[in-house]
């Protein structure tokens, strides 16, 4: 020990030189990592996802990412959502809330477990427990529990519809038509043995649907419902860690089959505009001696990247506004005034990349059938013939971004223009003696009247020439007479 305390007075000097040479490097270090600590916070410019996965603006209604998004998959946790949504809406038509208690029936829940298949959580309610509906509501999407789901879709089928879950499926993939999500079909309630199928864009759509339920979002942004820990690990790390997203607001995530098919939903809000995410076809969640984890490449990944890049790349803009002049057109058949504005048939909003710093002009195209080409004064417009009414529509405008069409809008006439009587008789006058085979016989009669003339004015020259001549000589002669007399004379 001694000479280890001897040793270490020897190099104090030493030390306290390094200590200061070792403060200024890491004061360099800071100073450096400055501009590369900004650079990292601007937004990315590219993101792929392994797995399918859209992202949506629920304000907008407007996909603004998607990545195989035609690829389809077995609806899943997709299909709760879907549930969630009718039983609400039964529950609201027939005046009954989420404080109701419901008594389970053994046949509700029988078949809405494997053991071992990770696509059949569940909470082992028993027949003859009861339970609030905000129970069942709640630990379907905090658990993802089929057994939970199957409750409140019996109830509503048999105690308030007075049917069976037939008719509670059909109303589901009835909303689905209704919500135009053409590639969704559900052959199940509660989405247990990979039945139905979908697409990541129909999901996004179908979440962004949800998303309004506000009773129903607010259960599911919970950490926790009493006991029951999230199983959406955006939301909870209670089980697995390493994935949660301050800005994640529920929704749902689960397995739609034993073998994979691991899908996630969330919603996210920023500055009063709300988006829906979804991540679908991701790799089956790994489960060994209690432990819970997931691959690298997995759906949450494809979260952590998408929302931040999706929100911090696009922006609102309004591309036009009702009453903005977009086009003129010229009037044609005698109008009471020269030219016509047209304007937007609806304001346009949107989420753009790039947000407000991008121009996005609009490109025009005209209705065929009305607008046609004319030259006056050798310019050429586009023109349109009187009378015209407020709100026809003459055109439609394109707002284009990289080569993808974000949306068309309708241009309609921005007031009535009538023809002017006296203006229009001039004009048919007019195209009556100068326009088709009356306009040539006039012009062939013209032309011969100008060559009469020509010819008349030549001959008069002629003459006039002539008579001048004469005079000279008859003038010449008289002086030369003249002359020859005072000769004479003298």
């Amino acid at each position: 020990m001694r000479k280890q305390i001897t040793i270490e007075k020897k190099r104090a000097p030493i030390r306290l030189c390094g200590g200061l040479l070792a403060c200024v490097f890491l004061l360099f270090c800071v100073l450096s990592a400055m501009p590369l600590r900004a650079a990292a916070e601007e937004p990315e410019t590219v993101f792929g996802a392994v797995n399918a996965a859209a992202a949506y603006c629920v304000d907008t209604q407007q996909v603004l990412y998607e990545s195989r998004g035609e690829e389809t998959f077995a609806p899943g946790i997709l299909t709760k959502i879907a549930a969630l949504m009718v039983a609400r809406d039964i529950l609201t038509d027939c005046g009954v809330s989420l404080s109701e208690e419901v008594t389970i029936k053994q046949s509700w829940v029988q078949g809405t477990y494997i053991s071992g298949d990770r696509s059949s959580p569940y909470l082992q309610l028993m027949e003859g427990e009861t339970y609030t509906l905000e129970y069942l509501f709640a630990t379907t999407l905090v658990a993802n529990a089929n057994d939970s789901c199957a409750s409140i879709v019996h109830y509503c089928a048999e105690t308030l519809m007075y049917e069976d879950e037939a008719a509670f499926l059909k109303k589901m993939n009835e909303k689905a038509q209704a919500l135009g999500l053409t590639n969704t079909t559900f052959g199940d309630t509660i989405g247990f043995g990979g039945l139905g199928r979908t697409t990541v864009t129909d999901a996004v759509r179908l979440t962004a649907a949800f998303y309004r339920y506000d009773d129903l979002v607010q259960l599911s942004n919970r950490e926790s419902y009493g006991s029951i820990h999230n199983k959406n690990y955006l939301k909870s790390n209670f089980v697995v860690d390493g994935y949660l997203m301050e800005d994640a607001i529920g929704l749902l995530a689960g397995q739609a089959t034993d073998q994979g098919n691991y899908c996630v939903l969330t919603a996210c809000e920023r500055e009063g505009i709300a988006y829906v995410f979804a991540v679908m076809g991701a790799s089956s969640m790994r489960v060994d001696v209690g432990e819970i984890w997931f691959d690298p490449g997995n759906a949450y990944e494809d979260m952590l990247g998408m929302v931040p890049y999706v929100m911090n790349s696009f922006g609102y803009m309004q591309l036009c506004r009702a009453d903005d002049m977009l086009a003129e057109l010229r009037l044609g058949n005698g109008a009471e005034k020269d030219f016509l504005l047209l304007v937007p048939a609806q304001s346009i909003e949107l989420m753009v990349f790039g947000g407000a710093g991008s121009t996005i002009a609009p490109q025009i195209t005209y209705n065929e059938e009305k607008v046609y080409d004319s030259e006056v004064n050798g310019k050429l417009w586009k023109t349109v013939d009187a009378p015209v009414k407020q709100g026809d529509v003459l055109g439609v405008a394109t707002y284009m971004q990289d080569g993808k069409v974000l949306a068309t809008v309708d241009l309609i006439a921005m007031e009535s223009v009538d023809t002017d009587t006296l203006k229009t008789t001039f004009t048919k006058l007019k195209e009556f003696l100068f326009d088709g085979a009356m306009g040539k016989l006039i012009k062939i009669i013209l032309i011969i009247i100008a060559i009469w003339l020509g010819i008349t004015l030549v001959v008069l020259a002629v003459r006039f020439g002539l008579w001048i001549h004469r005079r000279e000589k008859r003038k010449d002669r008289k002086d030369l007479e003249e002359r020859s007399r005072d000769v004479n004379n003298l």
